[in-house]
C-alpha cells in the first residue's frame, strides 16, 4: 500500500514536534479532553436573531433586549459556541498564528452550529465569506471566514461566492465599543464586480459575532445588490 505523501509529512512533522493540545499546550492531542470539555455549544433558550444565550427555561420565540431595540438587516445569525477562553485560543490561533490542523477541527465545530433549525428550515442558496482588506489578508495569508466557508460548502453542498470584498481599510475592532465599531465599518464593504445574487438568499460566514456590526453593513451590502435575503452562520457568540 503506497502512503500518501501529506501522511508522511505529517509523521515526520510530529516526531520533531508532538502534538499538542491548542489550547492549554498539553501533549497528546490537538484538543485534550478536559479542554474539548469547556467548549459550551449554544443550547436554547437563546436569542432567535442574534444567538445570544438567555438564562433559564422557555418555550417561547426569545428576542434579546438589544435585538428588540436595533433593526438588523439580516434575518438571523446562527452561533455555535459561547466564545469562551477555550473557543478564543483555538481562533486566535487558527487566525493569527496560521495553525493550519485547527481548520478542519474549526469546520468540523461550524457544520455542528449549522444543524440549527434556523439554517435547515431557511437554507440558503450561497454562502459568502466575511472579506478581509485585502492588506490584512496578505499580512495573514489567508481570510478565515473563507476557509469556514468552503469547508461548509463542501459539506452541505450549498455553493460558496466571495461576492463581497472589504474596500476600506480599517482598524481592528477589537478594543472598539459598539458604537465606534458601527462607525468605524460604515461604506467599507462593497460589492465585487460581476456578483450575481439577484433574488438569492444569502448566508454570511465569519468566525465570531460580537456586536454584529460587521454582519450588519455586509448584510446592508448585500441587500442593496439585490439580495432576497441575508442570514449569517458563526464560530462563536461573544
Amino acid at each position: 500500500m503506497v502512503v500518501p505523501i501529506k501522511i508522511l509529512l505529517q509523521s515526520a512533522l510530529d516526531l520533531l514536534y508532538p502534538p499538542h493540545c491548542e489550547s492549554c499546550q498539553k501533549p497528546g492531542r490537538l484538543l485534550c479532553r478536559n479542554c474539548v470539555r469547556q467548549l459550551r455549544r449554544i443550547r436554547s433558550p437563546y436569542c432567535q436573531v442574534c444567538s445570544l444565550p438567555v438564562s433559564g427555561r422557555s418555550s417561547q420565540k426569545l428576542i434579546c433586549a438589544d435585538c428588540r431595540l436595533r433593526n438588523f438587516h439580516f434575518q438571523f445569525a446562527i452561533c455555535g459556541y459561547e466564545a469562551n477562553d477555550v473557543m478564543r485560543r483555538l481562533i486566535h490561533r487558527f487566525k493569527y498564528h496560521g495553525i493550519s490542523r485547527l481548520e478542519l477541527l474549526l469546520s468540523q465545530l461550524i457544520f455542528h452550529a449549522w444543524r440549527d433549525r434556523r439554517a435547515t428550515l431557511q437554507p440558503p442558496e450561497i454562502l459568502v465569506p466575511v472579506p478581509l482588506h485585502s492588506r490584512r489578508e496578505r499580512e495573514r495569508g489567508f481570510n478565515q471566514s473563507a476557509r469556514l466557508a468552503k469547508a461548509l460548502s463542501r459539506r452541505t453542498g450549498i455553493p460558496y461566492g466571495t461576492l463581497l470584498k472589504k474596500s476600506v481599510f480599517t482598524e481592528s475592532q477589537t478594543l472598539l465599543n459598539r458604537r465606534q465599531r458601527r462607525q468605524n465599518l460604515r461604506g467599507a464593504f462593497t460589492l465585487r464586480q460581476n456578483s450575481l445574487l439577484t433574488g438569492l438568499s444569502v448566508m454570511l460566514v465569519d468566525d465570531v459575532l460580537t456586536t454584529g456590526s460587521t454582519l450588519e453593513e455586509c448584510s446592508k451590502t448585500l441587500l442593496a445588490g439585490g439580495a432576497r435575503a441575508v442570514s449569517a452562520i458563526t464560530l462563536a457568540r461573544a
